[in-house]
């Protein structure tokens, strides 16, 4: 290890060849006063990822600061996530995965800048675009643009219920996380990344630059992405009962109720979002947040997207 490396940044991808050039190029373009290194972790993409890594390895500049990792058979994005992590061993770690990129060479400086000032805080993320790849659609600034009020501080309880940070932009102090293997935080029931933040964010103030530094792909093979009402169900009823179960573990206390009604937000967005408006008949009895969504996602969404654009 390179005691002058202040931050290694993970990267993981699968099947990424159109979008991990992109995505590497963004970190390297960084323009830091500290060393930095990025760990590039393949979780046996059957496509052109590796040579496109390889070749960037041996063409670009800043080459030499690449680790390139490649699993001889897959094993899946939550063990390919946690082997990630445990290679970074710089004082700060970062993320940005394989079909995102960053897009302000100040990012890593502006980051590192603001917790070596702070030591109360932990970790610290920013705005994004939110890019989506089916419609070829952006959303510059997606909190802004939408008034999203981002909590920082001491954020655990309301962590617990919704996670409003976005995962490639972010960048935390090391030594919160070195107990994570010890303590079975990435393998215990949840959604990825949301028990890493929880996990820090039991230690530590959480903080938020409203500023956008990276692009965050909307892809229709990602998690989030449902076939039918009946997987988008079954995906939130998972949300929710993870938050119960993180309450628990947390030791905080929920509005269940509150939980709920986020539920049925989901689905009755993900309704309005594929026109599937038959399928909205289930949730009559949440006529008026039927309605109030609509005009939300239907009505003043997109005036908000035309004027920001």
């Amino acid at each position: 290890m390179n005691n002058t490396i202040i931050v290694s940044v993970e990267m993981i991808t699968y099947k990424h060849e159109a979008y991990i050039k992109q995505a590497i190029e963004g970190v390297l373009m960084q323009e830091t006063t500290f060393d930095y290194e990025l760990i590039i972790s393949d979780d046996c993409s059957p496509d052109a990822t590796e040579k496109i890594v390889k070749e960037i390895i041996n063409a670009h500049p800043k080459g030499n600061c690449i680790k390139y990792f490649r699993h001889e058979k897959n094993i899946g994005m939550q063990k390919n996530g946690a082997f990630s992590l445990e290679q970074g061993k710089a004082k700060y770690i970062a993320v940005c995965e394989g079909d995102d990129y960053w897009i302000d060479p100040l990012k890593l400086q502006k980051q590192v800048d603001f917790l070596e000032a702070n030591s109360d805080y932990g970790l610290i993320f920013t705005d994004a675009d939110l890019y989506y790849q089916e419609s070829d659609k952006i959303i510059k600034n997606y909190d802004k643009t939408f008034k999203r009020k981002i909590p920082t501080g001491n954020v655990l309880d309301v962590l617990i219920e919704g996670n409003p940070y976005k995962t490639c932009t972010a960048l935390f102090r090391h030594k919160l996380i070195e107990d994570v293997f010890e303590k079975n935080v990435l393998n215990r029931k949840g959604f990825g990344d949301k028990s890493l933040w929880l996990h820090i964010a039991s230690k530590s103030k959480i903080a938020y630059i409203s500023e956008s530094t990276a692009v965050y792909r909307v892809l229709e093979s990602s998690a989030s992405h449902f076939k039918n009402l009946k997987q988008a169900e079954h995906f939130y009823d998972e949300v929710y009962n993870d938050c119960i179960e993180n309450a628990a573990f947390y030791n905080i206390t929920v509005d269940e109720k509150k939980l709920k009604n986020a539920y049925y937000n989901s689905v009755i967005v993900y309704c309005l979002e594929k026109n599937k408006y038959k399928e909205l008949l289930k949730y009559w009895k949440n006529a008026d947040l039927i309605l109030y969504l609509f005009i939300k996602e239907k009505i003043v969404r997109p005036i908000l997207i035309i004027l920001k654009n």
